[in-house]
């Protein structure tokens, strides 16, 4: 985890973090859903986002 963020940290803060370049479409589906839904996963989402910009 840390390397990731190590290696995709700087995403702009213009950028919404479900249309960074460093997911696929999948992982870009599963953030939009995470944060949408304000299910469980969006604090960790959340956390995510703080820590790579």
């Amino acid at each position: 985890m840390e390397d990731f963020i190590s290696q995709h940290k700087a995403i702009p803060k213009d950028v919404q973090l479900n249309q960074a370049d460093c997911w696929n479409d999948s992982q870009k589906a599963f953030l939009t859903e995470a944060i949408a839904s304000d299910s469980d996963w969006a604090e960790v989402v959340d956390h995510l986002d703080a820590r790579l910009r």
